[in-house]
């Protein structure tokens, strides 16, 4: 409850109170303690980050999985856009500007990046809702959630799938033979189309394999089993 993100910081904050409570300091005893209320929003998603961006129970989720991963740039594009930000002077009305900042200065690969920005308002409102539960804030600042990106324009990848095996083997020797530098998403799209695995799922089994059970270092593979943790959970969050 003291601000830090550290557990010496937080030492060393309460050694500091302790001093100027028997030193009679009273008034500066009370600056202090108001002072993790008056914290910028980037310090506190920093301290949402630290820890670990717990779930709906408090618990913090596995970093290098493919939601963690997503968290951590949502974080940082967020404090790019806050700055010294305060989280007392945070209204509704900061979704609106945030929107614009986003679409206007953050470069997008695809898409008009609407839906990007709801997901990034919504661990907002994720870590302030943790912040409360932290005590670190009395209210949140945020009582309403805006939808930028309508539901009619959402275009499905079940609309642009190949429509048979024999289209799908095309399209692999198609990059294969006319596309050396995307040779690997061609074995890619194949094991995907033979395991059911999402292309996110992949790429992260490429990224962190892992044995059953056992996470290893970075690239080891076991001569049966790779563990890959699904992207959407659902009844079986691994297979």
């Amino acid at each position: 409850q003291t601000g830090c993100t550290s557990r010496a910081d937080a030492d060393r904050q309460q050694r500091d109170l302790l001093r100027e409570l028997r030193a009679g300091r009273i008034p500066d005893l009370l600056s202090r303690l108001r002072q993790r209320h008056s914290n910028t929003l980037s310090q506190l998603l920093a301290q949402y980050r630290a820890a670990g961006f717990p779930d709906d129970l408090g618990q913090p989720r596995d970093p290098h999985s493919l939601h963690g991963r997503a968290c951590s740039r949502r974080v940082d594009l967020l404090c790019r856009w806050a700055g010294s930000l305060s989280v007392e002077s945070l209204t509704d009305a900061h979704q609106d500007q945030y929107h614009h900042w986003r679409i206007t200065n953050i470069q997008r690969r695809t898409g008009s990046g609407n839906r990007a920005v709801e997901l990034e308002l919504g661990l907002l409102r994720s870590a302030l809702d943790w912040a409360i539960r932290r005590s670190l804030i009395a209210r949140n600042p945020i009582t309403r959630s805006y939808t930028y990106h309508p539901t009619g324009a959402v275009r499905h990848a079940r609309d642009f799938m190949p429509e048979s095996g024999d289209e799908l083997h095309r399209l692999a020797g198609h990059i294969l033979g006319q596309m050396p530098a995307c040779t690997c998403y061609a074995w890619e799209m194949l094991l995907c189309a033979l395991t059911g695995l999402r292309h996110s799922e992949a790429r992260q089994l490429r990224a962190f394999p892992q044995r059953i059970g056992i996470h290893y270092e970075h690239a080891y593979k076991d001569s049966r089993y790779l563990t890959v943790s699904r992207a959407k959970h659902g009844r079986n969050p691994q297979v």
